[in-house]
């Protein structure tokens, strides 16, 4: 559930991590089209992740059906910038994708978009009182 909260990517990447790491085993649905329909909804929150805490993003997700409830797969990975390292998995589809990535691009597209180091925390603190 962290990853739906980009406060939680912004305080990783002020941490220092090189990368983040999303596992998730969330319920879906069928959409009209016969796709599992919170796969979008992922897809576009690892890619504003990446875009937010400027690190890659490894996206695993649970796939399949168990006791009638859907599990979407379409594991996917982006980098630093957000632009995929591979092909997104099938959805409902057990899938091993191998994305390489570059450290050093990461560190590249950082100096670009500092935006997690621009974050002002004190500002959260006192906005939100002395429990924050």
């Amino acid at each position: 559930e962290d990853a739906w909260h980009m406060s939680s990517a912004v305080i990783l990447a002020k941490a220092g991590v090189d990368a983040i790491i999303v596992m998730a085993g969330g319920p879906s649905e069928l959409d009209l089209g016969g796709e599992p329909a919170g796969l979008r909804r992922w897809h576009f929150l690892i890619g504003a992740t990446a875009l937010t805490a400027v690190r890659p993003v490894f996206f695993s997700n649970r796939c399949g059906w168990e006791e009638g409830i859907l599990f979407g797969g379409g594991s996917w990975a982006v980098d630093a910038r957000g632009e995929s390292l591979a092909a997104a998995a099938p959805a409902l589809d057990e899938t091993l994708i191998l994305a390489p990535f570059s450290l050093a691009a990461a560190a590249r597209a950082r100096t670009l978009t500092p935006i997690p180091y621009a974050e002002r925390f004190d500002l959260w603190r006192a906005a939100l009182g002395s429990d924050a």
